[in-house]
């Protein structure tokens, strides 16, 4: 009687392992972006409040000229790196993601 037990248990066991689970619906969602500017905003902002001073260096003629950015220069000299905003409103319409179920790996890619 306790084999017959056994045999009941792993064949539970067995049939349970090998369901095979509906796959869920692909939500189709709006495209998503990484807020770049916003992020290098705080980076600046955090650069401040730290106290860091950044370098710039300056190339003419092949030789290097290095100079210490001021706090109040900041803004003006990372400005190339804030403008145009980078976000889902600004660059959304030369973006397309498209998500699926894979298979093999079960995984939404």
């Amino acid at each position: 009687m306790k084999q017959f037990g056994i045999f009941v248990i792993l064949g539970c066991l067995v049939f349970s392992c090998n369901s095979k689970k509906a796959a869920p619906p692909v939500q189709e969602e709006a495209n998503e972006f990484f807020p770049v500017t916003e992020f290098l905003k705080g980076q600046l902002t955090d650069i401040k409040m730290n106290g860091v001073t950044p370098i710039k260096i300056n190339i003419q003629k092949d030789h290097p000229d290095t100079n210490w950015i001021k706090a109040t220069e900041m803004e003006t000299v990372f400005a190339e790196y804030t403008s145009p905003n980078i976000d889902s409103a600004a660059m959304g319409q030369f973006f397309n993601t498209k998500k699926f179920f894979d298979q093999t790996l079960n995984l939404i890619t």
